[in-house]
């Protein structure tokens, strides 16, 4: 897992950091059915959409709803078993203690064991 500890609140605007979590699966990488991520703030409620969906689709990050939606969220190289997400930080979300939960769901519908990673805004 790459992801930013601690992200500093932006005055204006956005900010922006990649979130990449490496997958495996011992029937090979078209076993995996998807890669999610659970977003969870400071006062213990869920991001709008969580959980997200990760990709490796090499398609790169762009925030126009129609590209977001068709998988634009900053994955690097297609198909390498690494799995991206942007992570976006506006000035009107609370700072503190971001929890994120990472699994993989293979076809047959078993899931990963989880990962748990904790960001900072402040």
């Amino acid at each position: 897992l790459e992801a930013a500890s601690t992200v500093e609140k932006p005055k204006t605007g956005i900010t922006t950091f990649l979130i990449k979590i490496s997958v495996r699966d011992p029937q090979s990488s078209k076993d995996i059915k998807n890669v999610k991520m659970s977003w969870q703030k400071p006062d213990s409620s869920f991001a709008g959409e969580s959980p997200y969906d990760l990709y490796d689709n090499g398609k790169p990050f762009d925030l126009n709803p129609s590209r977001w939606q068709a998988g634009f969220r900053g994955d690097e190289v297609e198909g390498d078993g690494v799995y991206s997400i942007t992570g976006i930080f506006d000035p009107s979300q609370p700072e503190g203690q971001y929890k994120l939960v990472f699994w993989a769901v293979d076809l047959v519908e078993n899931k990963s064991n989880q990962i748990v990673h904790y960001i900072e805004f402040k």
